[in-house]
């Protein structure tokens, strides 16, 4: 193992531990293999625009991985808008009973997101090439999913109009935001009655080696 995969491997396993997820060895080196592949990817597509490791790291898979703390061990989950697969695919390395379905509309970006899933080998995934506004579970009068992620899909109120139908009575809507996280949920108030959802909790949290403050926002289904 070379040095520069030595301090990678380190960075991804202290930033972690600060946010209260603790990876195995299997984990740190998929994270490793996701990293090489993303990078080796973007310079055909367009996944992200962030261009040095440590700025993946921290904001990609440990934004992403600030998830883990507050789901269940196990649950069925859509990723809408999954892009890259964030943050999908963090949760699923460092959490793999979970049943996560990526839901992405761009083709190359689906088709980067089945390849990154079969070069890690990741079981119960799976990817839906379809525009959020425009996908319905098999039968709308029973949701299958007990949660409904989502990390820079649109405007809070569109991402509850959007996943709101998706998500199980009892089951959670996640919104992984920034700092104007009080002016987007003044802004959706509105739609919580006629969607049949109540705010559950909001979590302020700061990423290990980042100054943005950031907030999930657990919406839930009732």
């Amino acid at each position: 193992m070379t040095l520069l995969s030595n301090h990678l491997k380190g960075r991804i396993i202290t930033d972690a531990r600060q946010i209260g997820v603790f990876l195995d060895q299997k984990m740190v080196q998929e994270f490793l293999i996701y990293l090489k592949e993303l990078k080796e990817w973007n310079q055909k597509i367009n996944l992200t625009s962030l261009k040095t490791d440590e700025a993946i790291i921290t904001t990609h898979f440990i934004d992403s991985l600030t998830l883990i703390p507050h789901l269940p061990s196990s649950a069925s989950i859509l990723d809408l808008g999954s892009g890259a697969g964030f943050p999908g695919i963090p949760v699923k390395i460092a959490a793999p009973a979970h049943n996560i379905t990526l839901l992405e509309a761009t083709r190359k970006k689906a088709n980067f997101l089945r390849h990154i899933i079969r070069r890690l080998g990741l079981s119960k995934t799976t990817v839906l090439e379809c525009r959020a506004e425009h996908f319905k579970p098999p039968d709308p009068s029973h949701p299958v999913f007990d949660s409904v992620i989502a990390r820079a899909l649109a405007p809070l109120k569109t991402f509850l109009q959007l996943g709101a139908p998706l998500v199980k009575k009892g089951g959670h809507l996640v919104a992984m935001k920034g700092e104007k996280i009080e002016e987007e949920l003044k802004e959706s108030r509105v739609v919580f009655k006629a969607l049949s959802l109540e705010m559950d909790k909001k979590v302020a949290l700061q990423l290990p080696q980042n100054n943005k403050k950031r907030h999930l926002v657990f919406i839930k289904k009732v």
